[in-house]
């Protein structure tokens, strides 16, 4: 599957390699990311974590305003999650110490390939919209003292929405901020038989990013 995508996203940018307005430049960025569930409040149990995004992008101009937009990135992904020691008898009267409050960092790394329709609506401003497909590189979750290799539980795949708007200077520089919305299940567990229903994991990514086109 993986050679799957890389030939879909090879597709993509031979295509756009071919057309006269056609440009290719390179991207990088901030990742803010998280989980979210209708069925569990995660939100509540996870924070914000920060990673980075950086790839390459093609662009190809159907006129003046509209245009196709596909990129082929890594991107750090995941969530941070924390859990309370348990409190221990303290040496004076028995009065217990509290636990310490640790963190675990779920780190997601993806090869994401979104390709979105693009439309200048305004000299060099443009909004973006398309879907995306993302393959896992690796998953990992940090403790404090060791790191656990977690790629099993978490699904091969994920698919969503990319949206986003940006502004693109003369020079070939442009300055975007997009909001990725998954909309596949990322837990490769069924937690029916111990939680009694499936929390439904989906992931949600806001970027901010730097192209420059050559």
């Amino acid at each position: 599957m993986q050679k799957h995508l890389l030939v879909i996203a090879l597709a993509i940018f031979g295509l756009t390699a071919n057309a006269q307005e056609f440009s290719f430049g390179a991207k990088a960025g901030v990742n803010f990311s998280d989980l979210y569930s209708s069925d569990l409040p995660v939100e509540d149990l996870t924070e914000t974590k920060t990673g980075i995004h950086l790839g390459i992008v093609s662009e190809y101009m159907l006129n003046d305003q509209f245009g196709l937009q596909a990129e082929l990135l890594y991107s750090q992904q995941g969530t941070k999650t924390y859990y309370q020691e348990i409190d221990q008898p303290g040496p004076i009267n028995g009065q217990p110490i509290p636990g310490r409050r640790l963190e675990i960092k779920s780190n997601y790394d993806y090869l994401n390939l979104p390709v979105m329709a693009k439309f200048y609506f305004y000299d060099g401003f443009h909004a973006m919209a398309g879907p995306q497909l993302s393959y896992l590189i690796s998953a990992k979750d940090k403790y404090p003292d060791e790191d656990v290799d977690v790629k099993e539980e978490i699904d091969s795949f994920d698919f969503g929405l990319n949206g986003g708007v940006g502004y693109k200077f003369n020079f070939g520089l442009s300055l975007n901020a997009n909001y990725y919305l998954g909309l596949n299940n990322i837990s490769a567990i069924n937690y029916e038989d111990v939680l009694g229903f499936d929390p439904d994991l989906k992931q949600g990514v806001l970027q901010f990013s730097a192209t420059y086109f050559f």
